[in-house]
């Protein structure tokens, strides 16, 4: 089998079950589903519209991003196409759930509502996953340019620190999850694992703009993009307490989607470069 048709089927076969699994939920809440849209707002419909909008957009950009990194000579793991693409493309199960969580959120119980979160957050600690292994692999080598760590010159040595700090990472943030016992405990908790995260990627995108890394982005754009991602990510955490549900929802949404907009603007950008 052809490497690419091998990383094809791996990429396609975890997306269908998790579309089994989604459609799965779907059908199992359809009574409650069918009770909300009896009653539906116009802040539902609203809240609809926008994050039917932002999963097709993000389909576009992840498919977009993963066509160029097929259309490499040589592929890897660890390419910037493939991991920004699947930071894209893992938003699309998170955003169905969302919207399931928010349509049936106030008719099932505790417990059936808890889980349904749990699984939302799973998602999106798994989202940040590949942009913080990126991150991790370009703070491994600015670490390198110091003499104490002269070590991680070895890139293999790099690269298995690397795997061994996203497993780490990511080990600790999705037990975390799984072990909170509330629905509150997840939302005071889950933004400690997020923030920071999103903090560590931003800095690595500034550092590649100073620095000249990552010169086949732009990424004094891309930066701009997850700052704001990062603001965006406080607003969903702290404005639930400012805001009726509803409208924090939208607004959430309608500051995400931009925010991915950007990124993916500075993900397919090059910089110009000023000629002499």
């Amino acid at each position: 089998m052809r490497k690419e048709s091998k990383y094809k089927i791996l990429l396609i076969l975890p997306f269908l079950i998790g579309f089994v699994i989604i459609s799965s939920l779907y059908y199992y809440y359809l009574e409650e589903i069918l009770i909300t849209f009896s009653v539906l707002t116009i802040e539902a419909v609203i809240l609809a519209i926008i994050t039917s909008i932002r999963i097709i957009i993000v389909i576009f950009c992840g498919s977009f991003l993963l066509k160029q990194w097929f259309n490499q000579d040589e592929f890897y793991l660890s390419d910037l196409p493939f991991l920004t693409g699947l930071f894209f493309l893992i938003l699309i199960p998170a955003k169905f759930l969302d919207l399931l969580s928010a349509y049936i959120g106030n008719i099932v119980s505790p417990e059936s509502l808890l889980f349904l979160l749990k699984i939302r957050f799973i998602l999106a600690i798994i989202n940040l996953m590949p942009m913080i292994y990126l991150s991790i692999g370009i703070v491994l080598f600015y670490f390198s340019l110091n003499e104490k760590y002269s070590s991680l010159m070895d890139k293999k040595k790099r690269e298995k620190l690397q795997k061994y700090l996203i497993i780490l990472i990511s080990g600790v943030e999705l037990i975390m999850i799984i072990i909170l016992p509330t629905y509150s405990a997840i939302f005071n908790i889950v933004p400690f694992f997020v923030i920071p995260s999103l903090i560590v990627i931003l800095w690595v995108f500034i550092f590649a703009y100073r620095n000249k890394k990552l010169t086949s982005i732009n990424s004094f754009i891309v930066s701009i993009g997850f700052g704001l991602y990062l603001l965006t990510t406080i607003f969903r955490s702290l404005g639930q307490y400012v805001f009726d549900d509803a409208i924090h929802l939208i607004l959430s949404e309608m500051f995400e989607l931009i925010t991915n907009i950007i990124i993916f603007i500075g993900l397919v950008n090059k910089p110009k470069i000023k000629s002499d």
